[in-house]
């Protein structure tokens, strides 16, 4: 299966970007090829080793 991302997709994707980081007065991003799944894992894992962040609570 092929998926195709027009010009018109990324184009109305920056739209909404650059709207939200003007309501959210963001004047800089962090990119990261990292989806927010793998970055949770990747927060956690290094909470593990004492050095870092502080682990996720469970959700309940």
């Amino acid at each position: 299966m092929r998926f195709h991302i027009g010009i018109a997709t990324i184009s109305g994707n920056a739209v909404v970007l650059r709207t939200a980081m003007k309501v959210f007065n963001v004047s800089t991003l962090t990119i990261s090829p990292w989806a927010l799944r793998e970055g949770i894992v990747l927060r956690y894992i290094d909470a593990l080793d004492g050095r870092g962040a502080d682990p996720i609570p469970d959700a309940e």
